[in-house]
């Protein structure tokens, strides 16, 4: 039986949501012939972006969307789309999910990271091995 949590009373969102299921549902990557010129400093842009599409009494679901890139789209871009799922046992707000989301997000990013890991080796002959961080695009 789902419990309910009282509106004042501060959750554990973490400590409700359990058995993370991430799938991947749509992936795009290109190898672009874009090359940095000499002594040009690149960024790297990891932006997340999500949307909380249920949250039904025993499971909640998000979409998440991750676009992986360099400054004028050098070397490659790649781009995710995660449908995330958790069990849950309480009722938790929407608002509540928000104030943790990149900790909630965190196994997508998991995901993510090796797979640019496993993309950019066959793309550019050399895995480019990153952290696994969510820079949510405001």
């Amino acid at each position: 039986m789902k419990k309910s949590v009282n509106k004042n009373e501060k959750i554990d969102v973490l400590e409700i949501l359990y058995n993370p299921k991430v799938r991947l549902t749509k992936i795009e990557g290109d190898r672009t012939s874009i090359r940095p010129k000499p002594d040009e400093e690149l960024a790297f842009h990891n932006d997340w972006n999500y949307e909380i599409i249920s949250n039904e009494k025993d499971e909640i679901s998000i979409e998440t969307k991750c676009k992986v890139f360099f400054d004028n789209d050098v070397y490659f871009k790649i781009a995710f789309v995660f449908l995330l799922t958790y069990d849950c046992d309480k009722e938790v707000p929407n608002s509540e999910i928000e104030a943790c989301i990149e900790d909630v997000l965190q196994p997508c990013a998991n995901h993510a990271s090796m797979m640019i890991a496993i993309l950019t080796d066959k793309m550019m002959g050399s895995p480019l091995v990153l952290p696994p961080t969510i820079n949510l695009k405001k």
